[in-house]
């Protein structure tokens, strides 16, 4: 395996603290376990201190200096505006038309990448919403280079003008599973989608980078001094069931069964494909929601399909990756990737498509 190859299969945990550094606050009733704290090249302080409450942050995500513009385009600050929400803190500027990494980026009016889609579906429109960090949004490629532009225009040509197929690229970069489904909640639910696409990432399951203290919300530590923060407030009541509450919140399985059953009043399916990582079963095996009884999702295995047909097709891998540096998916990757989840949704939509309405 080379590299390059090895390097893109294994994303790895830092890969979205290089993009922001945050936590989030979920006000979920279990304490101000999770705290906001950002330490990144993007939102640093002259004197690198730590950004520690919301208001904070999305004061800096407003600022601009000579960091956010280089020569592969404007920095990701420049994309992305303040969110009020404290589940969802940031989201892609509407209304844009810039270069980012190296590729051109048009957020239309609504506030996502690609073409505008009506809020209104027609009857004969099968709608799909993306949910998913940068892979998703498709981080340094062309708007018709990411794999959300590919599925629509594969399902189409299918399809054949007997239905329409519309895919919605809510992908944004540096977003969690929480973020994802809060976002849906949010904007999402308007869109009456048929069915939304998940597209997990091993990182999905990090914590954010500064977490407030179990036994005092007002104080901040580092999210890798957890575990023996844990251990020091043993006895402390209180503090022992924010301790909970943080590993609950955070955990992708109660994000993904909520939006499940978000999804199930409407008669809308739920999809979840995880990145085609060497050791994607490390991560399918971490998703204990997969497995529930009955079934909450539906699930697109791609890793022994992905390596087939690389193989099959001679595909050099390292032309899978953008570069040795940056190992998000190449313009060929976003490709495979629609063609798999095209082959895997088709027969629901079909099925779907077929029923009369009432």
């Amino acid at each position: 395996m080379s590299s390059a190859y090895g390097a893109f299969m294994t994303s790895n945990y830092s890969s979205k603290f290089t993009l922001l550094f945050f936590g989030i606050l979920l006000g979920c009733g279990f304490g101000a376990a999770i705290g906001f704290g950002v330490k990144a090249i993007l939102f640093q302080k002259p004197d690198g201190a730590v950004y520690e409450t919301p208001e904070d942050l999305r004061a800096a995500i407003s600022q601009r200096d000579s960091r956010d513009v280089s020569p592969e385009g404007v920095s990701l600050r420049s994309i992305i505006r303040p969110n009020l929400s404290n589940s969802i803190l940031y989201e892609l500027q509407p209304s844009l038309d810039v270069r980012f990494k190296n590729a051109q980026v048009h957020i239309n009016e609504a506030g996502y990448r690609g073409a505008l889609v009506p809020v209104e579906k027609s009857s004969d429109t099968f709608r799909i919403i993306l949910l998913g960090d940068s892979f998703a949004f498709g981080w340094g490629v062309e708007d018709d280079e990411t794999f959300a532009f590919h599925l629509q225009k594969i399902l189409n040509e299918r399809f054949q003008g007997d239905s329409k197929v519309e895919v919605i690229n809510f992908g944004e970069p540096g977003y969690s599973t929480f973020q994802q489904v809060a976002l849906f909640e949010e904007k999402g639910m308007a869109y009456h989608p048929d069915a939304v696409l998940v597209y997990f990432v091993d990182n999905d399951f990090g914590m954010p980078f500064f977490i407030r203290r179990f036994d005092d919300p007002k104080s901040m530590i580092l999210s890798k001094q957890v575990r023996s923060h844990a251990k020091e407030v043993s006895g402390n009541h209180e503090a022992e069931e924010n301790v909970r509450g943080l590993y609950r919140n955070m955990d992708p399985n109660q994000s993904l069964n909520h939006l499940s059953g978000i999804l199930r009043k409407s008669d809308a399916r739920l999809y979840l494909t995880i990145n085609p990582r060497k050791n994607w079963q490390v991560d399918r095996t971490s998703l204990h929601v997969i497995d529930l009884e009955p079934p909450v999702l539906t699930l697109i295995p791609l890793r022994e399909r992905f390596v087939n047909i690389v193989k099959e097709r001679g595909i050099d891998r390292k032309k899978l990756i953008l570069s040795r540096k940056d190992t998000h998916p190449s313009p060929i990757m976003h490709i495979l990737l629609a063609e798999l989840l095209a082959d895997s949704m088709e027969p629901d939509i079909r099925k779907k498509m077929s029923k009369p309405t009432l």
